[in-house]
């Protein structure tokens, strides 16, 4: 049987198989060149995503403790101080960019957390207006409770924002 092939046949044999081993070892390169890539590019995004929940945990604990004490106090205000303001300012510009990318992100028991997450930081932010309108009524006239409900809400956004920066790491 080999004495009827050619040389010729067998060299374009040879070199066929060999191309088709090439062509398979640059494909598995490809594959996980890409596979890296994700991979890299996930990392990338849990930081930018930590580093964003790490200013909003941050401001969000002085953000509590001063709202709590101008709502709950006898004075009546102009209007927030200037350092609160300035707390809820750079908490929501790192909070929302932070929800906005944990959407896109897959982790462990997104479907379980995420919602609650997003459904306490609407109602957080909602509570913002609230509380700034409220300091500037007498105490008589603010709502009862208020401080107390914006005092669990960040507190149970606090825990949430702490559970999925723990997961996050463990990413």
């Amino acid at each position: 049987m080999l004495n009827k092939l050619s040389v010729g046949a067998l060299l374009k044999s040879v070199i066929g198989i060999l191309g088709a081993v090439v062509i398979v070892m640059l494909a598995q390169n490809a594959w996980e060149a890409f596979a890296r890539y994700r991979t890299a590019n996930r990392g990338a995004a849990v930081v930018d995503i930590s580093r964003n929940l790490f200013t909003a945990l941050h401001n969000l604990r002085v953000d509590r403790s001063t709202t709590f004490r101008d709502v709950n106090g006898d004075r009546t205000l102009t209007g927030l101080a200037k350092q609160t303001q300035d707390v809820r300012t750079a908490e929501m510009a790192a909070l929302t960019p932070a929800l906005a990318a944990l959407e896109a992100l897959d982790f462990p028991q997104k479907q379980a957390m995420l919602p609650g997450i997003l459904q306490s930081a609407k109602k957080f932010a909602a509570m913002h207006a609230e509380t700034a309108a409220a300091v500037t009524q007498p105490k008589a006239q603010r709502r009862a409770g208020l401080a107390q409900e914006f005092n669990e809400e960040a507190l149970r956004l606090l825990e949430s924002l702490d559970k999925l920066s723990v997961q996050l790491t463990a990413l």
